[in-house]
């Protein structure tokens, strides 16, 4: 199979999901 599905591209990069800026992980203080 050679066709690749194309990923939907999420509004935040996954390196951000594992470690979030202060700004956008208010609940942390």
């Amino acid at each position: 199979v050679t066709q690749q599905r194309p990923k939907p591209i999420p509004t935040r990069p996954p390196t951000t999901t594992m470690a979030l800026p202060h700004d956008e992980r208010p609940e942390c203080p």
